[in-house]
């Protein structure tokens, strides 16, 4: 997805769009996956996502 996202030019949105969306998808699928989310709830579990993405991008 990111690499659609960096190619995007504006011009047609929906492909982008649909791409994004199962983006989306695959991540939900993942946390339920995972049972954060039975054990935390959607909003836990996303947070903890995040907070693991921003650890890792500071390596």
């Amino acid at each position: 997805a990111d690499r659609e996202l960096s190619a995007y030019t504006g011009d047609d949105p929906e492909p982008l769009r649909e791409t994004m969306r199962q983006a989306a998808a695959a991540k939900n699928h993942a946390l339920e996956d995972s049972g954060l989310v039975a054990d935390h709830g959607w909003t836990a579990a996303e947070q903890g996502l995040k907070q693991a993405a921003r650890a890792a991008e500071r390596g």
